[in-house]
């Protein structure tokens, strides 16, 4: 009677640690089964980004390839939070029209805290103004050519529409290097245009003013020319009788 209650109390005390044992291991993050991956997404300037896709990859060691696990969209303030197995690598791939895509490669371990950050990551305009020359002196009645460029960093065909903003009297005009006008033309990827803006300045212009080039297609980029308009000098004509002038 006695050997059966000291059993009975052993096998009472090891199924209380084992109970405690099964709750420790369940509650501590060291082995949770999951991990959160989280984020914010940001344009070119700094701004949060709705709405981008987040693809979830994970790479299958028997077959050798990636496979699709998931997808999510980010916040209102670009922010994302993703719950992940551990012990698998995986591919997290952020897209949205008009932008370059992203892709965040990560190996998720069994980490302390049970979190993973990525921190920011920035989407570029998948077309892309430039110029060498954004600020020069003219003037009135002047006619400019002012070189510039258009790209396609992205990895899809874009279609990009051209106008610019100018002040009143003034006329522009997109010109493509036989001089020919353009207003819209497609870009394939990876492509660049070498073009020109055509810049009229009426006769009574002055002072400083501000051109915008708009390149128009999933997203808007643009580029700003400033053009000082200050009048002719005017050379002085000195006359055979001294101590006086004549201006032309």
């Amino acid at each position: 009677m006695q050997m059966y209650t000291r059993r009975s109390h052993v096998t009472k005390k090891f199924a209380i640690f084992l109970i405690f044992s099964i709750l420790f291991l369940s509650l501590s993050p060291v082995h949770a089964l999951a991990v959160t991956v989280s984020g914010r997404v940001i344009d070119e300037d700094g701004q949060g980004m709705k709405d981008v896709n987040i693809e979830v990859y994970a790479f299958d060691e028997t077959y050798q390839v990636e496979v699709y696990v998931d997808s999510f969209t980010t916040s209102s303030d670009g922010s994302f939070s993703i719950a992940l197995t551990v012990g698998k690598e995986y591919s997290l791939r952020f897209s949205k029209e008009g932008y370059v895509k992203v892709t965040k490669s990560l190996s998720v371990k069994i980490y302390g805290t049970g979190k993973v950050s990525l921190g920011e990551i920035v989407l570029n305009k998948a077309v892309k103004l430039s110029s060498t020359v954004l600020s020069l002196a003219a003037n009135p009645g002047d006619k400019l050519l002012i070189p510039f460029v258009v790209s396609n960093i992205g990895g899809e065909t874009e279609t990009v529409e051209f106008s610019v903003s100018h002040p009143e009297d003034w006329s522009t005009r997109i010109l493509d290097q036989a001089s020919r006008e353009i207003k819209k033309t497609e870009l394939s990827s990876g492509v660049s245009l070498n073009l020109q803006l055509e810049v009229a300045i009426p006769l009574k212009a002055t002072r400083r003013h501000t051109l915008t080039l708009t390149a128009a297609s999933k997203t808007n980029s643009t580029l700003d020319f400033t053009i000082d308009v200050e009048p002719p000098s005017e050379s002085i004509l000195f006359c055979q009788f001294p101590g006086k002038s004549v201006a032309p």
